[in-house]
């Protein structure tokens, strides 16, 4: 070969190796651009669910704050219930004892104690032991004779 076309030659090796090296450049480029694109997504996503998770601490902390509220209020209302509960209960153990009941009724509704001759017995006549006794009659026959 001449020196003209070797250099021609060497000429278009070196032509085709820099286009060769351009598209592996230009393929390393898009390949770059490719991951950048992709680490620049799940980095957005990451972001996006960080700040969800961050807005989901802050709601859930509210509804917790809320919820102690109510039953804090809840359990206020219960003790005054159960205060009024236990009031109730004294004031029915005071009424139902015998010395405040024999008070209100000599006290308030005039009562008086009776005497064995005020009192009235009820029970079998003599004539007639087997049967049983009816009360209006007895009463009646107690009070008339």
């Amino acid at each position: 070969m001449t020196g003209t076309a070797q250099v021609m030659n060497h000429t278009a090796n070196m032509t085709a190796s820099t286009v060769a090296v351009g598209a592996r450049a230009q393929g390393a480029l898009r390949d770059r651009r490719r991951t950048e694109a992709a680490a620049r997504s799940r980095a957005l996503l990451l972001v996006l669910a960080v700040g969800f998770l961050c807005f989901m601490i802050v709601f859930m902390s509210a509804l917790s704050a809320k919820l102690n509220r109510e039953n804090m209020l809840l359990r206020e209302e219960n003790a005054e219930v159960q205060a009024d509960i236990d009031n109730l209960n004294r004031s029915i153990g005071n009424a139902n004892r015998v010395d405040k009941i024999e008070e209100v009724a000599i006290s308030e509704l005039g009562m008086i104690h009776s005497d064995a001759s005020q009192c009235v017995t009820i029970g079998q006549s003599e004539e007639s032991e087997t049967s049983e006794p009816h009360l209006a009659a007895e009463i009646k026959k107690e009070l008339y004779s």
